[in-house]
Parts: C-alpha cells; structure tokens; sequence
C-alpha cells in the first residue's frame, strides 16, 4: 500500500498498477462529487441561471468532467478456432472450439472535456472480472503421433483464464435539453458515444487435460505461458442522464456494445504425454477476439 495526498487529504491505495489508475479515478470522481453536492445542499450557487441561453434546467457551463461507473458485461462467442490440427487435437463432427467465455462485473473511471454545446470528448480506463474460457470434448482426433505435436487422446477439456482491460477514447453527444424530459426540479435525457482504444488482454492458466487410453495409463496435459497482447479496441454506446436543476453532479444508466479487441495465448507450450515426455515446443498460438454487451450505472461530476 501507498498514499497519495488529494486537496490536503491522505488516501491509501494498492500497489497494483491497475487498481492504482482506478483508485485514482474514484477519489478524484468521489470527491467532486461530494463537494458539489454539499454545495447544492447548503444552497451555493453553482451556477447563475440568469447567465445561461436556455431555461434553468440548462446543465451549468462547465468545461471538464469525471466519471466513475460499475456494471456488468456478457460475453459473446469469441471466435476461437483450432490454429493448426496437424498439431493440435481436432474436434469431432458437429464440435467446435468457439465459446463465450463468460459473464463478469467491470468497473472504470473516465475523465471528459466538453468541445462546443454538445460534445464531449473522454478518455476512459476500464477493468474487468476474470473471463473464463473452457470447452470439453469427446471422440477428437489426435494429430500424427510423434514428438513436438499434441498427444492428449480422444476425450480432453481446453480452458484458461482472460484478464483484460481497455483505455477508450470517446466522443458523446450531448443532445439539446429539448429531447428530454422534466419533472420538477428533475431532467432527464439521452446520451449517446462512440469510442476507439487499445484493449490488453491476458491469456493465462491456459492448458488442456485428457487421458490416455494406452498403456502407461495416465492423465496428460498441454500447458501454454503467460501471454499479454494488445489490439485495437472500441465500443457504442446509449444511455440515459438524470440531473437536478443547477447542479453539476448527474447521475445515469446506459448500454454499451464493446469489442475488447483480439487476444491470443502464449506460443510456448509444454507437452506432458508419452512422446513428449515434458518437453518445451514453439507451437501456433490460440487466438481470438472479445466482445462483450454491457450494462452500467455512473455518477458524474463537472467542474
């Protein structure tokens, strides 16, 4: 742990460079957000209504913006597919390789600077819960047996572990407030962006486990390194804003379609099998791409 000091505060955050980026994010978004709104409660002008073109329910003029949000992704088929069957076992008639790999909670922190009346431009850092990816087979077949190639027998489950992370560049639309809604001292309205990154994935604990029906009998298993790649990422999304009149703390939900980017696992592989014996092999890597559809709740702050 270490601490870093926010408008004469000490805060303790983790070692871990990726929890740092986010604690930093959701101290700084916290922290606006907590000295707006005891503002708007002790009844602090914000900003002055009289100063703006449109009616009170105008969003004050503010230039920048932080964000902190949490949600939850659902992830699509990920495009899996065997890279070379004269190496790797190959999956019966009717099997595939393809899988999702899994539904996880995310969480990120993004920080806007609005251009014009209605446009932002925001720079996002997101972190995911571990994807998982694990398929089971029955009557595959093996590659020629010899040494330097996969020998796992006919029945063998493939699986690993994905962590993945992504800095997005976005463009929202702020749309006029026209196209919303009130109800008192309560708006609410559409928003809508587009975005374009990097996403870096991490394949690892990746390996696949069968046995052999010839003798010596045992179990036997195919175990790749640790491979971090990096791929042009990007996402859509829509969602919805709530604000109070005058404040510069809004609140809101949206649905985001986001492609991660492609992954692929380490090209190191170890062979545990009759032939191989333990032997390390340069093989062809396993790849394929993320998507996920995701839903998100946020708190905003502008300042």
């Amino acid at each position: 742990m270490k601490q870093i000091l926010i408008s004469n505060k000490l805060f303790s955050i983790s070692t871990d460079s990726r929890i740092n980026f986010l604690a930093i994010g959701f101290i700084i978004t916290s922290h606006l957000v907590t000295h707006k709104l005891c503002a708007t409660i002790l009844n602090t002008p914000i900003a002055n209504p009289s100063t703006l073109s449109e009616p009170v329910n105008q969003r004050p003029d503010y230039k920048w913006s932080s964000s902190s949000y949490a949600g939850y992704a659902w992830s699509g088929l990920s495009g899996i597919t065997n890279p070379n069957t004269n190496l790797f076992n190959k999956v019966a008639a009717g099997d595939s390789d393809n899988s999702p790999l899994g539904n996880v909670p995310y969480a990120g922190f993004s920080l806007g600077r609005r251009i014009g009346k209605h446009v932002i431009f925001s720079f996002g850092y997101d972190v995911y819960g571990a994807f998982g990816y694990r398929r089971s087979h029955v009557n595959a077949t093996m590659p020629t047996q010899m040494a330097g190639v996969e020998i796992l027998g006919s029945n063998y489950v493939r699986s690993f572990v994905l962590d993945h992370q992504a800095a997005i560049f976005t463009i929202y639309l702020d749309v006029p407030n026209k196209w919303g809604v009130s109800f008192k001292n309560m708006h609410i309205k559409p928003i809508a962006g587009a975005g374009l990154g990097v996403g870096i994935s991490k394949v690892r604990g990746f390996q696949t486990v069968g046995y052999s029906s010839t003798a010596p009998y045992s179990q036997i298993t195919t175990q790749a390194n640790v491979h971090t790649s990096k791929s042009l990422a990007g996402n859509v999304s829509v969602g919805l804003i709530l604000w109070s009149a005058n404040s510069a703390v809004s609140f809101g939900m949206g649905y985001r379609y986001s492609y991660g980017g492609k992954f692929e696992s380490g090209d190191n592989f170890v062979l545990n099998d009759n032939y191989n014996q333990g032997r390390e092999v340069k093989l062809a890597a396993w790849t394929g791409k993320l998507k996920t559809q995701e839903l998100r709740i946020y708190v905003n702050a502008e300042f």
